[in-house]
């Protein structure tokens, strides 16, 4: 009777969680057991707009060089009204983000292999 009493006090208090960060968002907080989880806890949907809030600002040229991209790619800005400068900066901010995820995949690639490698000398 405890046990359950504590699940329940745990759903309220996600609930109240959820209800003041979440500000009617889609996010849904449950108990592990209601969601048929093993985790206490468990996320279905991140508010990309909350992670976007905490990151810290970019500061002077790289933060308006962002920016730009941000309204480029939101089709609020075309080519045709970026300056040539910009428009090489773009180029070059894309290229260097195209590097980082490459780096970032093959660094993936490499722990997939060394998981693959565990298992096959756990087997």
């Amino acid at each position: 009777m405890k046990l359950e009493e504590d699940k329940t006090m745990l759903d309220k208090i996600l609930n109240f969680l959820n209800s003041i960060f979440n500000k009617g968002k889609t996010m849904l907080l449950t108990s592990g057991e209601n969601a048929g989880v093993n985790k206490d806890v468990q996320i279905r949907e991140i508010d990309n707009s909350f992670i976007d809030r905490i990151k810290t600002q970019e500061d002077g040229e790289e933060g308006r060089i962002l920016e730009l991209q941000r309204l480029y790619r939101s089709g609020k800005m075309q080519e045709i009204d970026i300056a040539k400068e910009d428009v090489i900066k773009l180029k070059e901010l894309y290229k260097t983000q195209i590097e980082k995820t490459k780096i970032s995949i093959a660094n993936y690639k490499r722990k997939i292999m060394n998981v693959r490698k565990q298992l096959a000398s756990n087997s």
